[in-house]
């Protein structure tokens, strides 16, 4: 099994959600299909 790399727009995207959009990790992690850690 290999560990899966993102790049640094789809961080930003996410941290975004998280920060400017009020989403929770939990929501976010989901929608993207990632772990919440």
């Amino acid at each position: 099994m290999s560990r899966r790399s993102f790049d640094k727009s789809f961080k930003i995207v996410a941290v975004k959600l998280i920060i400017e959009e009020s989403f929770s990790v939990k929501e976010v992690s989901s929608q993207l299909d990632v772990h919440a850690k």
